[in-house]
């Protein structure tokens, strides 16, 4: 399990000298799809193609840790409880919503120390003042 995670999108801050973040969506904790959806097995092939390129090697990692994440958040949170909390339903209360999920999950995961991301916006009242003369 990656160190930081983020639940409100890239975030440049917790990227790290050995280490990269992991992103969560609010709605899921995505990149896996019914067996039923032919993407989701163009995506796992698409990740063990050989290209001999260093930069799609990479890439290719970066997914296959990716889907590695995804697959083991999504089985670690189809089997836990209910959370006992109400989250509201704005953007913010959503992301802790997963934040709460996760930490729910940390021992099935082996996490042990965790930073999370949420972030929101909407305090810049600058764009919408009338000019003072």
């Amino acid at each position: 399990m990656p160190p930081a995670i983020s639940i409100s999108g890239n975030a440049l801050q917790l990227i790290g000298e050995t280490t990269q973040p992991s992103t969560v969506n609010t709605s899921n904790f995505g990149l896996t799809a019914p067996a039923s959806d032919p993407g989701s097995v163009g995506l796992a092939e698409h990740a063990e193609l050989s290209s001999g390129v260093t930069l799609i090697q990479a890439a290719q990692s970066s997914l296959k840790d990716a889907i590695a994440v995804a697959q083991a958040v999504n089985a670690a949170v189809a089997g836990s409880g209910n959370l006992g909390v109400t989250f509201a339903t704005t953007d913010i209360g959503t992301q802790l919503a997963q934040v709460a999920k996760l930490i729910q999950v940390r021992a099935a995961l082996g996490a042990t120390r965790q930073i999370f991301f949420c972030s929101q916006g909407g305090y810049d009242t600058h764009s919408n003042q009338l000019r003072r003369r």
